[in-house]
Order: C-alpha cells, then sequence, then structure tokens
C-alpha cells in the first residue's frame, strides 16, 4: 500500500504492485520477513525492489500482509 490515492491510482505503482503480486503467487513466501528478503530479479531482493520503488514514485510503499 501507500499513502496516497493519487500515487495508488498512477501506473508507476500498479506496475510495481502488479510485479509484486506475480512474485507472491509465484514464490509462495512464508511471510512478510521471507517476501522482502526473497530475489525478485537476479541479484535483487524484494526489500531492494520496494527501497527503489519509493524513490522513485516520492512515496512509501509498506507491504504488509499478502495472501
Amino acid at each position: 500500500k501507500c499513502e496516497t490515492d493519487f500515487v495508488a491510482k498512477g501506473d508507476k505503482f500498479q506496475t510495481v504492485a502488479n510485479t509484486l503480486a506475480a512474485h507472491v503467487a509465484a514464490t509462495s513466501p512464508a511471510d512478510i520477513a521471507a517476501l522482502l528478503a526473497s530475489e525478485i530479479e537476479p541479484g535483487k531482493t524484494v526489500q531492494a525492489y520496494v527501497d527503489e520503488a519509493n524513490a522513485n514514485l516520492g512515496e512509501k510503499i509498506v507491504l504488509d500482509r499478502f495472501a
């Protein structure tokens, strides 16, 4: 999730959210810690991907749950 509706409705955030959702579906992590530590790309963890998205969007993205 992010802090504002304006960012949440934007294409960049939607791309990030879809990428993260696809990664969760493909890897079935046990919990948030396992998700953040997993590699979303070779050599890049989900945490690094989220940090990069935070910088690019200028808004804090938080992964607090998934199913």
